[in-house]
């Protein structure tokens, strides 16, 4: 029986070479996580290089709330393909 994560490296690297459609057709939760860690990869270097963290709640609760998606999206498509 394969587990939620079951493509999630795949669908990474098909994202980083171009390949969106074929990303969210092995594992869309781990595309959504790939393009949310790709989004605040310049927040957190921001963020280590100058100490600060951000004092907006709104911004954690869209980080949050996408990878809650990402993650609703991933078992979905799981519970699916069982």
């Amino acid at each position: 029986m394969p587990c939620p994560a079951c493509g999630m490296t795949t669908s990474w690297a098909h994202l980083l070479r171009g390949h969106v459609l074929d990303a969210f057709r092995v594992n869309a939760g781990g595309t959504l996580l790939a393009m949310i860690a790709i989004g605040y990869l310049p927040f957190g270097c921001y963020f280590a290089f100058t100490g600060k963290g951000t004092r907006r709640e709104s911004f954690s609760l869209i980080l949050g709330a996408s990878l809650l998606l990402a993650i609703c999206i991933a078992t979905a498509q799981w519970l699916i393909r069982l």
